[in-house]
């Protein structure tokens, strides 16, 4: 049934005003006195139509109809076209993709049958992104294979459903081996799932391959390990990964951890056996590596191929490992669990290059056996520097009793190890560190009367100072400089005060006070006795960590560290090369941070950087290195030969080699779509269960037709009404025809006036 309507350009009332001053106009219009009847009844009734046109115009009338058409629906279908389609279907036989295309081929006529029913079937191929495939009469247009990387289900679904979110979704029908491998999906499943519920559509799942459980598809891969490590000379390494095994229930698989040096020696590091009790079971294990000298490397960690596995390709993992010289090793003894320890142990652990022991030392158990034997730990020659912080001397020596403690401590001070004390009830002279081997190192002068006995004695306060010191730099000095500027007084006047500190009975002919209290009280002391030692009578740092000095906090106590090692020199500036990644697919964009430092970890402004990116063929190409704080890119068309490449970054100062650094990256086909064997049905199953009570279900591939003929059975038989509507001026030949009318009239009658003698 048609209906008139009107679109009026303006209000109704004021379009009748304005016809009905036209129509005033037309009646009170001059005299046609010399003109005939049939003249003026000619130039009456041109006048009244272009009146009427204009109304017309005004209220721009149109007309709708409607027309019965019959409904359409959409049945989506998704194929699973990432590559771990290409692994097994079953034992023997066809792999899954042929699978898939088989089943779905077989059923061509079927798919012509109800495309004639008003079913719309479309065809998607999915696994990182979505693809529409065309197709005619049933007949699918194929790529020559599955070749899509990284499955992500959830964000597949959500793009098939916004597709056809102007027209009736019959259902979704997902044909797939169920392995999810997206790290980062935009959707998940579970928001996939519940966004069809909400739509009461079904999803139908069709698994292919068999699922892990299955024996026949036993398996071991190496997931889950970083692309890229740092560590320091002599530093311990701890390399983590993940072991997924399948099918070796009660059986022990060697994990073996693999360097490989610039010239592509391989040397096996460390080998453990992991045991696994389940079918399915996933571990975490760690192998140790301590790198000896500095350099770039390879990593390799490598579980040893079992019987019965389908493939060992997915055993191993590579990374990189990146040594850097200079490690340090530091030993630090603590009496107390007061808060300086702790902040102490913070700020050095955030530092890479320093590896912190550290032993409690509780002087509260007293026990035949005191001291205990540390010689173990004092004649390890791969400390750097010894730290001993409030530790009573009684808990380390003792006449004709484990003298050899501090008597190897004293040794590898003469030969150049480093030694700090800090204060502490029990340090220096109450300690009764004057009657020791150490008392010829320490810078101080102790007495024998310096004595502070054992809880539950009560603490000697003249040992002490016992009211709070703020501290200035009484010798400008490596340790003191902690802003990189000529000011240094601003830095340590903010420093909040210590609470207190040991009192020194004096200091020895060779001692350099570094530190000192407003009061003149020595507060850090430095000598050098073959090796660097220093005396720092504070223990209350960390109310500069507490007060927001972070920073200079964790700088202090570096400093003392890199001094007491022989670090303190302007030879440790150096170019370093952040690289966030270091495995990469051909052709990606890759951003990495250059940054020129000292020794103290501090940038260097003013550096001229000069880069070079060499490829696995040799081939060189310069690289532009943005300084500051901004990432530097390589760009895609320099990354798509597979293989290893090499970035050299090159720093100069006032015409002065600042460093020059070298950092190596993979590009490869991180395939993680093949590393696992076994398929996921069940996953498929969870997915249609969300949909269970609109008709959601998982079915096997040989069940497809009876599928698509339970869809064409429910197919929609019904007409709908679709409205059809036509305006005046919504096309241009109606729009034209009007203002050609128009125009005729007025043309008309001016032509009729003039012939008449009225113009």
């Amino acid at each position: 049934m048609d209906a008139l309507t009107i679109q009026p350009v303006a209000n109704l009332v004021i379009i009748g005003l304005g016809a009905a001053v036209m129509l005033a106009a037309l009646w009170i219009g001059p005299t046609f006195a010399r003109l005939s009847r049939s003249q003026r009844a000619t130039l009456f009734g041109i006048r009244a139509t272009v009146i009427l046109l204009a109304l017309v115009a005004l209220l721009r009338p149109g007309i709708v109809s409607k027309v019965a058409q019959p409904q359409t629906a959409v049945l989506a279908v998704l194929l699973d076209f990432s590559r771990s389609m290409r692994l097994p279907h079953l034992a023997t036989g066809p792999n899954r993709w042929d699978s898939m295309l088989n089943v779905v081929d077989d059923q061509r006529s079927v798919l012509q049958r109800i495309g004639d029913q008003n079913i719309d079937v479309r065809f998607y191929g999915f696994g990182g992104t979505v693809t529409t495939l065309p197709s005619q009469s049933g007949q699918v247009q194929w790529p020559p294979q599955a070749d899509l990387a990284e499955t992500d289900l959830g964000s597949s679904i959500y793009s098939v459903i916004d597709s056809v979110r102007d027209q009736r979704l019959l259902g979704m029908v997902v044909l797939s081996d169920g392995v999810q491998n997206a790290s980062d999906p935009e959707i998940e499943l579970s928001q996939a799932e519940k966004l069809l519920a909400d739509m009461q559509t079904p999803l139908v799942t069709v698994p292919f391959g068999q699922p892990s459980q299955n024996e026949q598809f036993a398996d071991i891969a190496l997931t889950n390990m970083p692309d890229q490590f740092t560590a320091w000379v002599k530093n311990d390494l701890i390399i983590s990964a993940t072991v997924e095994a399948r099918g070796f229930a009660n059986r022990e698989v060697p994990i073996q951890l693999i360097v490989i040096d610039s010239s592509g020696n391989e040397s096996l590091v460390d080998t453990i056996r992991q045991p696994f009790t389940k079918q399915s079971e996933t571990a975490f294990v760690e192998l140790k590596y301590t790198p000896s000298e500095a350099g770039q490397y390879r990593l390799l960690v490598r579980a040893e191929p079992q019987e019965a596995e389908v493939s060992a390709r997915n055993n191993e993992l590579p990374a990189f490992l990146t040594v850097n010289k200079g490690g340090l090793r530091v030993l630090y003894l603590y009496g107390s669990l007061t808060g300086e320890q702790a902040f102490l142990q913070r700020a050095l652990r955030s530092y890479q290059d320093i590896q912190l022991d550290t032993v409690f030392v509780d002087s509260r158990i007293r026990d035949t056996q005191r001291p205990r034997n540390r010689s173990h730990l004092f004649g390890d020659p791969e400390y750097d520097v010894f730290i001993l912080h409030d530790v009573d001397s009684r808990d380390l020596y003792r006449k004709d009793f484990e003298e050899e403690n501090l008597q190897l401590l004293g040794r590898a001070i003469e030969n150049g190890k480093g030694l700090l004390m800090i204060g502490g009830f029990h340090s220096f002279g109450a300690g009764l560190y004057h009657g020791t081997p150490l008392g010829d190192y320490l810078p101080i002068e102790m007495e024998f009367y310096e004595k502070q006995e054992f809880q539950p004695a009560p603490i000697r306060n003249e040992l002490h100072v016992n009211q709070p010191l703020k501290i200035v730099v009484a010798t400008p000095h490596f340790i003191t400089r902690l802003s990189g500027s000529d000011n240094e007084e601003d830095i340590w006047k903010q420093l909040p005060p210590l609470a207190g500190a040991n009192r020194f009975a004096g200091l020895k002919d060779n001692a350099n006070v570094l530190l000192e209290s407003t009061g003149g009280e020595p507060v850090l002391v430095a000598s050098q006795v073959g090796g660097r030692v220093l005396a720092f009578a504070g223990d209350t740092t960390y109310k500069w960590w507490l007060s927001g000095f972070i920073n200079q906090h964790k700088q202090f106590w570096r400093q003392i560290i890199l001094w007491l090692a022989f670090k303190d020199g302007v030879e440790g500036e150096d170019i370093v090369i952040e690289l966030p990644q270091r495995r990469f697919q051909p052709n990606s964009k890759i951003g990495f941070f250059v940054r020129a430092r000292n020794q103290s970890n501090q940038d260097i402004a003013d550096v001229q950087l000069t880069g070079t990116l060499t490829a696995p063929d040799g081939r060189q190409s310069p690289i532009r290195i943005t300084t500051g704080q901004g990432m530097s890119q390589i760009g895609r068309d320099l990354t798509g030969q597979p293989g290893i490449y090499s970035i050299e970054i090159t720093g100069t100062r006032d015409g002065r080699s600042v460093g020059n650094a070298v950092r190596e990256f993979a590009v490869f086909d991180n395939d993680k779509e093949q590393s696992i064997a076994g398929a996921d049905p069940d996953q498929l199953n969870r997915l249609s269960e969300g949909t269970r009570e609109w008709g959601g279900k998982m079915v096997e591939p040989a069940e497809f037709g009876q599928l698509l003929e339970e869809f064409a059975a429910v197919a929609p038989q019904m007409e709908i009404e679709v409205p059809l509507k036509w305006q005046l001026g919504d096309t241009w030949y109606d729009a034209l025809g009007f203002v050609l009318l128009f125009v005729g009239l007025i043309s008309t009658e001016w032509w009729l006036r003039k012939k008449w003698g009225l113009v």
